[in-house]
């Protein structure tokens, strides 16, 4: 008889361990859940535009932005993202021509973020 008895509370541990693990897993791959993190991608990293995206994910709201054109700033900007938010940055700069493109991302006027490619003509 006790031998079923620690079979059954075995099962019942194992059950309830199951549904826990399950729980913690399912609030990790929540990328808002107690994360601080950003990121800035372009949309099209092997094409010819520069459209660039933020994902926001922290605390941070304020971003800016500058395009640069081997060194030489093109233009720039100042956008809000709110935390759980992506914001995509279409930017239709033509007769660019040939060189290296700098796109860097500041959250809050501290942490700093450089997309960098290049353009052939």
């Amino acid at each position: 008889m006790s031998n079923k008895k620690i079979i059954f509370a075995t099962i019942i541990i194992l059950f309830l361990s199951s549904i826990f693990l399950d729980y913690r897993e399912t609030l990790q791959e929540n990328p808002n859940y107690q994360k601080n993190w950003w990121s800035a991608s372009f949309d099209d990293p092997s094409g010819e535009s520069i459209a660039f995206a933020i994902d926001n994910h922290s605390s941070a709201g304020n971003f800016h932005w500058e395009v640069s054109l081997d060194k030489k700033n093109l233009i720039s900007g100042d956008v809000n993202v709110a935390n759980g938010n992506r914001k995509d940055i279409p930017l239709n700069i033509s007769e660019l021509g040939g060189g290296k493109i700098a796109v860097t991302v500041t959250a809050n006027g501290n942490n700093k973020e450089e997309l960098d490619k290049t353009l052939v003509k």
